[in-house]
């Protein structure tokens, strides 16, 4: 699968399991190969590009502010991902 086909992915899995939370994440992680892409992810108050392994930025909504980015820990990851990280 390409970089892109799995960031699609996993920003599909985030967005169905934010449904109910005031808060959506954005998490950028590498493929199989360990390789990383990049992402930018745009609302109403601005953009914010991702470009790190396992990277991610939050809003509380389409008209707030992006979070600034952080390095989420491989729980993190684990918890939201599971085998899909992998």
């Amino acid at each position: 699968m390409r970089n892109a086909d799995c960031i699609v992915l996993i920003l599909l899995f985030i967005a169905a399991g934010c449904a109910t939370r005031p808060q959506t994440s954005f998490y950028l992680i590498p493929d199989p190969e360990g390789k990383v892409g990049e992402v930018t992810v745009t609302n109403a108050a601005g953009s914010a590009t991702l470009t790190k392994a396992n990277e991610t930025v939050a809003t509380l909504s389409a008209d707030k502010p992006f979070s600034a980015s952080r390095a989420a820990t491989e729980e993190e990851i684990q918890a939201k991902f599971g085998d899909a990280s992998r």
